[in-house]
């Protein structure tokens, strides 16, 4: 299993596709911490087919310079939606959001964050960004 996750202003999924508004940022600027972070994690979860029918336990991990800020914990199961077609071996992948748009993720001072994603405890990617100081953003 593979996955691959990007930071975005916001993201959805509809009808088994991932909607990303605003991706691939790695800096975000804060006149004044402690501050929030309203973004997205977007994942998309590329399995096996040998893993049809499995449960799975994914963990991110929110991590600050200096300490975890949080986890979140979601359970999947790898299971072709009905009605889809793939060729044998082939599975579609599964897009999976963690948004923190309604609820800010709290970010404590500036300084650099990430997200570690594990699968059943296996670490699968990592995905960051540095919360810059007031008056740190560029000009133009």
């Amino acid at each position: 299993m593979q996955v691959k996750a990007i930071l975005c202003d916001a993201a959805s999924v509809r009808e088994g596709l991932l909607h990303i508004l605003g991706g691939g940022f790695t800096n975000v600027w804060r006149g004044e911490y402690p501050t929030g972070f309203w973004g997205a994690l977007a994942m998309i979860i590329s399995p096996e087919a040998s893993e049809i029918g499995e449960q799975h336990k994914l963990v991110i991990k929110i991590m600050g310079d200096d300490e975890q800020l949080g986890n979140i914990e979601r359970g999947f199961d790898v299971t072709p939606r009905p009605g889809t077609k793939h060729w044998p071996g082939e599975l579609p992948p599964i897009p999976v959001v963690v948004s923190f748009v309604e609820q800010p993720l709290r970010l404590p001072k500036a300084g650099f964050y990430r997200f570690d994603v594990l699968v059943d405890n296996d670490q699968k990617d990592t995905v960051g960004f540095f919360a810059n100081p007031p008056g740190a953003r560029p000009q133009g």
